[in-house]
């Protein structure tokens, strides 16, 4: 995961570009953010959706599963925002996603 200058943690990925599919859009974020070139079509794994409480926003976000063959190399681009990247093992992650449901099924698929 992305730890932001914040202290905050997101999974590395992006944004669908206008007329792109999901697949592409995978591919294409794979290599931008972890210097990956994904050859297995990702898993479907969960969709979160996010309404912030002034409405001003209304995001769907979906998180895929992805076996790799090699470990990534994590680029953090130019964005101050952005600070490391670190792996977690379950027990970390569940420490930082209160949701033990997700957890546990991440890694468990």
């Amino acid at each position: 995961m992305l730890r932001r200058a914040d202290g905050t943690y997101i999974f590395p990925g992006g944004h669908v570009e206008y007329a792109e599919s999901i697949d592409a859009c995978l591919k294409r974020e794979a290599l931008e953010e972890l210097s990956y070139d994904l050859e297995a079509k990702p898993m479907f794994f969960d969709l979160y959706e996010y309404i912030p409480e002034d409405h001003s926003k209304h995001a769907l976000i979906l998180h895929y599963l992805v076996v790799l063959s090699a470990k990534p190399v994590f680029k953090l681009g130019d964005d101050e925002a952005n600070s490391e990247m670190i792996w977690f093992t379950k027990a970390e992650l569940a420490k930082i996603i209160p949701k033990p449901a997700f957890i546990e099924k991440a890694f468990t698929s």
